[in-house]
């Protein structure tokens, strides 16, 4: 990752620190593999939704 000072909305940011280019790139990766995880679970809902109940 680049992590060069950026001209955002006409402002130099500070360079980031190596430190917070990993932390970022590993909630990156959690943010995925829990967006990922609760389609599993919807989609799980939905299917046993569906589904008819227990005979009684």
């Amino acid at each position: 990752m680049d992590t060069s000072p950026l001209n955002v909305r006409g402002h130099v940011t500070k360079r980031l620190s190596e430190d917070l280019v990993a932390e970022a790139a590993k909630l990156r990766r959690e943010n995925h593999q829990l967006r990922d995880t609760n389609e599993l679970l919807k989609a799980a809902s939905a299917f046993f939704a569906s589904e008819p109940g227990p005979k009684r």
